[in-house]
C-alpha cells in the first residue's frame, strides 16, 4: 500500500491508496421523492459586470429616473430639546462615514419600530462591546411594533436652518478625521443628532428608517470629501452639461416617461453626452465591459424635445469619450445618424447591424449629441437588440444568447429550478422598480453620481425573462424575488398587487388598481403573473446577518454585529409578511416567504435550535415557508477561510475535498437543525439562496492568492466535488439550490466573458449535467462498500488557538442514485487525484435497454479560464455490460461520472 503525505494550508492529507473493487448498491427504496426537492437554480441573468445585456436596453440609465436614499439605523441615545424629540444613531451615525453633511436627510420620511416581548413590554438590555455599551437582550423578542411614520425636521424649521439632520464633522477628509483622538471624535459625535416631528420619544435599539426621493442632489448636503467633482449622471458630459428635471406636464400619453427626464444644456451651441459600454476583446478590462453581439441588429432611439428654441439637430451614435469621438463610431465602424428635433416630443432612432469587435482598441460607448439653440430634453433612450419583426417597437427584448445559455442549463422537460433575482436589493422605491426603466441611486465617491441601481433587471423584466423559460407554470423557472428590508409594508403590497391582482377594464381603473393596470400595459393582456408560475418566492433582503457591515446587506440588528440578531429579523419578517397578507390580492397558494440564514446551525441539549436563520424562523412563525442556507464548498471569505496561494497537485487534491469532510459535517448540522424545527412544529422547507464553488480571491492579499483562488474554484476538480455536494444537499433536506453566479467574469461568475469565448466553468457544467440527467427523479437508496479511504487531518481554525487538529477518514468514492419508472441514474465522484477506482454497481433490475455515460472531458487539473479544456461529454455503452443486474467499470481519478440506465 502506497502512502503519501501532503501538507498545505489548514490541512494535511494522508492518502491510503488501494485497488480493491468498490461496490455500489442501488435499491428502489425512495429516500426523497422528486416532488420533495427542486432542480438546481441560479442567481441572476448571465451579465458581465459593466454591461447589463439581460436588461434588453444596454443603456441602463436610458430612462433618466430620479434616485432614492434609504438608511436603516438603531437608536443609541434620545432626548428632547428645543421643543423636539432627538436621537443619535449607531454605527456610521448621521455622517455615514463622512459622506453626509448636516441637512442630508432633513425633511425625509422617518419610520420607527420597537421590538417587544409577547405581552407588548419593552425588552431589557445587556452589556456588550457596542455603541452605548449595551444592546437589546432579544431572548424573549416576540413582535415588532410601528411607533410612528413622520419626518426629520425640514430645512428652515425655526431654530434649525439646515433641518433636523445634524452631521457636521469639522474636517475636510477622512485622514483629518483619523488624526483626531478618540475623545475628540466622541465629542464631535455628540452633535450628530436627528430631530424629528413626531412627539414620540424613542429609546435605545429602536429601529429607524430614513428615506427620500432625490431629483438632483444638493452638494452641500454631502461631505466635502465626496462632493469634490459635483453632481453628475452615469452619462459623461463631454461638451455642455446635463441634469435631471421633473417630467413636464405635456407628454405623449402612450409612453411611460417615469418621474424625470434629462435636460441637456449646450456650450456654445453644442452638447455631447457619452455612456461607457464597450471594450476591445483583447484588453484586460474585457472581463468587465461588454461588446455588441456581432451580426445582431440593434435599435438606438430616444425621445427628444427642444426647449427654448424651435428646433435643433440631434445625433445618436457610437464612439469615444472626446469632443470628436462621435465621428469614430464603434472601434472605427461608423455607426450613427442625425435627426431634426422640434419643440414638441419626437421619437428619433435608427437600426444597424453590429460589426466585429476588434481585439485591440480602447473604450467605446453610446453618444448623444445636440447642436442648436436652447436646451434639449431627452428621455427613454434605448439601445436594444432586434431579433425579429416587432422587436424594435418593444420596450423590452430578452437577450437571446443569455436566454439560450440559461435554458440549456435547466431540465429539458418538467420542472425547472428557481432564479433568484436581485431586482429590489437597493434603495429604490417599489413604484420605480415596477417600471421598465431602471431607477437611479447615489454613488458617493469623489463626486456625487446619479447611477442606475445595481445593473440588474427591474421586476417587470425579471418576470418577462422567466416567463420565456417555459410554456406553463410547471415548466417555467420559479421567480425568487428579493426586496429590501427598508421597503415599507405599503411598497410590498404594491408588489403583491402587481403580481397577483386581477384587472377587469369594465370595473377596474388605473386609479383603483394602479399596479395591476401597469402590469397589463407591460404584458399586453390581463393575466396576473401568479397565473404563470407554480410559486413566487419573496425574500426581504440578502444575507441580513451582516447587519450593514456590507452596504446592501442590511438586516435589522446593531451595525456590524455579524451573525447576530436572527430572532429580531424573524419578527420583522413576520411583520412585513402579515402586512402583505392583508392585501386583498395575496395568494397563499403562490406566494412563499424565504427567511435567510447563514452557515451556523445546531440543536442544543435541551432540544432548542440555534443558528441565525433557524432562530429567525422560530420568531417568524407561520409566515416562513422556506429558510435558506448557502451550499458553498471551498474556502469562504465570510468565515475568514483563506484561498490557496500556489498551484500544485496538493491544492487540486484539497479541492477534491472541498466538500468532504468539513463542509459535509457542517451541512449535517443544518440538516439536523432543520429536522428539529419540523419536530417543533415549524412547517418550513430548506433552500440554498446561493451555493456552488467558492474560494475566490475577493480579499486576496497577493496576486498569487488571487490567481490560485480563481484556478481552484473553476477547476475540473471542483466540478467533481460539486457533483457529490449538490446531490448530498438534496439528501439532507435542501429543496431549491441557487448557484452563485450566472454571469461573466472573475470570482463566482459561471462563464468567461462573451468576448473571451463565454466558456462555462466546470461547476456550471456539473450543474447542467445534474439538471439534464438527474433532476425531477426520485432519490433512491444507495450504499457504498469498500471505498478507498484517505485520512484527512483538519488543522484547527486560526481563530481558535486552543483547538487541536481533527483526523477524518474519508471515503474517496461517493455515490448517489435516482430513478423513475423508466430510468435509474447513478452519479459517482472519485475524490482521489491519484487513483482510478474499479467499481461494481448492483442495480434493482437484471437488464437494460441502454447505458449512457456522462462525464467531464479533461483532467482534474484543467480549467476553462484560458482555453476550452473541460466539456461535458457523453457516450453510449453496450447494454450487455449490465450482466445479471451488475455493471462493472472504472472511475477515473478525480472525476465525476453519471450513468443513465434505461430499463
Amino acid at each position: 500500500m502506497k502512502k503519501l503525505t501532503y501538507i498545505f494550508g489548514l490541512f494535511v492529507l494522508i492518502p491510503l491508496l488501494g485497488s480493491a473493487q468498490t461496490r455500489i448498491t442501488v435499491t428502489p427504496a425512495v429516500v426523497r421523492s422528486a416532488t420533495e426537492f427542486e432542480p438546481l437554480g441560479l442567481n441572476n441573468f448571465g451579465d458581465i459586470g459593466g454591461m447589463s445585456a439581460s436588461s434588453g436596453n444596454i443603456i441602463r440609465q436610458g430612462g433618466f429616473e430620479l434616485a432614492h436614499m434609504r438608511d436603516l439605523y438603531r437608536v443609541i441615545e434620545s432626548g428632547k430639546d428645543k421643543g423636539y424629540q432627538w436621537i443619535t444613531l449607531d454605527g456610521p451615525s448621521t455622517s455615514n462615514w463622512l459622506k453626509y453633511n448636516t441637512g442630508a436627510y432633513s425633511g425625509a420620511r422617518m419610520r420607527a419600530y420597537r421590538f417587544l416581548d409577547a405581552g407588548g413590554a419593552s425588552l431589557p438590555y445587556k452589556e456588550a462591546k457596542v455603541d452605548g455599551g449595551r444592546i437589546l437582550d432579544i431572548k424573549n423578542v416576540a413582535q415588532v411594533r410601528p411607533l410612528f411614520d413622520g419626518k426629520v425636521l425640514p430645512k428652515n424649521t425655526p431654530g434649525f436652518p439646515d433641518g433636523g439632520w445634524l452631521a457636521d464633522s469639522g474636517v475636510a477628509d477622512f485622514n483629518d478625521w483619523k488624526a483626531k483622538s478618540k475623545s475628540e471624535q466622541a465629542e464631535i459625535k455628540k452633535g450628530w443628532r436627528v430631530y424629528y416631528d413626531a412627539d414620540v420619544p424613542l429609546q435605545m435599539d429602536d429601529v429607524v428608517i430614513f428615506e427620500q426621493e432625490v431629483l438632483w442632489p444638493d452638494p452641500h448636503d454631502f461631505h466635502p470629501r465626496v462632493r469634490g467633482n459635483g453632481v453628475s449622471l452615469d452619462w459623461s458630459n463631454v461638451v455642455g452639461t446635463s441634469r435631471l428635471v421633473p417630467v413636464p406636464e405635456e407628454m405623449p400619453e402612450e409612453v411611460d416617461f417615469g418621474k424625470s427626464v434629462c435636460r441637456i444644456t449646450p456650450e456654445n451651441g453644442v452638447a455631447q453626452l457619452w455612456y461607457k459600454l464597450f471594450t476591445a476583446t483583447g484588453r484586460k478590462d474585457a472581463r468587465w465591459y461588454g461588446q455588441l453581439d456581432e451580426g445582431v441588429i440593434y435599435r438606438y432611439e430616444a425621445w427628444v424635445k427642444v426647449d427654448g428654441a424651435k428646433s435643433g439637430r440631434v445625433r445618436l451614435g457610437l464612439g469615444g469619450n472626446t469632443p470628436g469621438g462621435w465621428q469614430t463610431g464603434y472601434f472605427g465602424a461608423a455607426i450613427g445618424q442625425d435627426f431634426e428635433a422640434q419643440d414638441d416630443w419626437t421619437l428619433v432612432g435608427f437600426e444597424f447591424t453590429a460589426p466585429v469587435t476588434p481585439e485591440n482598441g480602447g473604450i467605446e460607448g453610446a453618444v448623444l449629441r445636440y447642436v442648436g439653440e436652447g436646451d434639449l430634453l431627452v428621455d427613454n433612450v434605448k439601445l436594444q437588440p432586434v431579433y425579429s419583426r416587432g422587436d424594435a417597437e418593444k420596450p423590452f427584448v430578452i437577450n437571446q444568447r443569455l436566454l439560450k445559455t440559461l435554458m440549456d442549463n435547466q431540465p429539458a422537460t418538467g420542472r425547472k429550478g428557481a432564479l433568484r433575482a436581485w431586482s429590489g436589493l437597493n434603495q429604490a422605491s417599489m413604484d420605480d422598480l415596477l417600471r421598465w426603466s431602471a431607477p437611479s441611486e447615489l454613488k458617493l465617491q469623489s463626486g456625487i453620481v446619479m447611477t442606475d441601481v445595481n445593473e440588474r433587471p427591474v421586476f417587470p423584466k425579471t418576470l418577462t425573462i422567466l416567463e420565456a423559460t417555459g410554456d406553463s407554470p410547471e415548466t417555467r423557472m420559479v421567480p425568487w424575488l428579493i426586496g429590501q428590508v427598508t421597503h415599507s409594508p405599503e411598497e410590498y403590497c404594491q408588489l403583491v398587487e402587481y403580481l397577483a391582482a386581477s384587472y377587469d377594464p369594465a370595473v377596474d381603473s388605473p386609479e383603483s388598481k394602479p399596479y395591476a393596470y401597469r402590469r397589463t400595459l407591460h404584458r399586453g393582456h390581463l393575466r396576473p403573473w401568479t397565473d404563470d408560475f407554480r410559486e413566487i418566492i419573496i425574500e426581504f433582503g440578502n444575507e441580513n446577518w451582516h447587519n450593514r457591515k456590507m452596504p446592501e446587506w442590511i438586516g435589522v440588528g446593531r451595525w456590524g454585529t455579524v451573525h447576530q440578531g436572527g430572532p429580531e429579523m424573524g419578527v420583522f419578517t413576520r411583520y412585513l409578511a402579515e402586512e402583505m397578507r392583508q392585501s386583498p390580492y395575496w395568494d397563499e397558494t403562490k406566494f412563499k416567504i424565504n427567511v435567510g440564514g447563514n452557515y451556523t446551525a445546531g440543536v442544543n441539549a435541551d432540544g432548542s435550535v440555534k443558528g441565525y436563520g433557524q432562530e429567525a424562523v422560530q420568531t417568524a412563525g407561520d409566515t416562513a415557508d422556506y429558510h435558506s442556507h448557502a451550499t458553498y464548498i471551498g474556502p469562504r471569505w465570510e468565515t475568514g477561510e483563506s484561498s490557496q496561494t500556489s498551484i500544485d497537485d496538493a491544492g487540486v487534491q484539497k479541492t477534491l475535498f472541498a466538500y468532504r469532510p468539513v463542509k459535509h459535517n457542517e451541512w449535517q448540522l443544518q440538516a439536523d437543525a432543520h429536522e428539529q424545527l419540523k419536530k417543533l412544529g415549524f412547517d418550513v422547507k430548506m433552500t440554498a439562496y446561493e451555493g456552488g464553488p467558492s474560494g475566490f480571491g475577493l480579499r486576496a492579499k497577493t496576486p498569487e492568492e488571487e490567481f490560485a483562488g480563481e484556478y481552484y474554484g473553476k477547476s475540473y476538480a471542483m466540478g467533481t466535488a460539486m457533483l457529490d455536494a449538490w446531490l448530498d444537499a438534496w439528501s439532507k433536506g435542501w429543496t431549491h439550490q441557487c448557484y452563485l453566479n450566472f454571469g461573466q467574469g472573475q470570482w463566482w461568475n459561471s462563464h468567461t466573458p462573451i468576448a473571451q469565448g463565454h466558456r462555462p466553468s466546470p461547476g456550471f457544467l456539473i450543474q447542467t449535467l445534474i439538471n439534464q440527467t438527474i433532476a425531477n427523479r426520485d432519490m433512491l437508496t444507495t450504499t457504498v462498500i469498500a471505498s478507498p479511504t484517505m485520512e484527512f487531518i483538519e488543522a484547527p481554525p486560526k481563530w481558535n488557538k486552543n483547538a487541536s487538529p481533527v483526523a477524518h477518514q474519508v471515503d474517496t468514492i461517493q455515490a448517489h442514485s435516482f430513478g423513475d419508472g423508466r430510468v435509474v441514474v447513478v452519479a459517482i465522484s472519485n475524490l482521489s487525484l491519484d487513483q482510478a477506482q474499479p467499481v461494481e454497481i448492483d442495480l434493482p433490475f437484471k437488464q437494460t435497454l441502454s447505458i449512457t455515460q456522462h462525464t467531464l472531458k479533461g483532467d482534474p487539473r484543467d480549467t476553462n479560464m484560458d482555453d476550452l479544456k473541460v466539456e461535458l461529454t457523453s457516450r453510449k455503452l453496450s447494454a450487455d455490460q449490465l450482466k445479471n443486474g451488475q455493471f462493472r467499470t472504472e472511475i477515473a481519478a478525480g472525476s465525476p461520472v453519471v450513468f443513465v440506465f434505461e430499463k
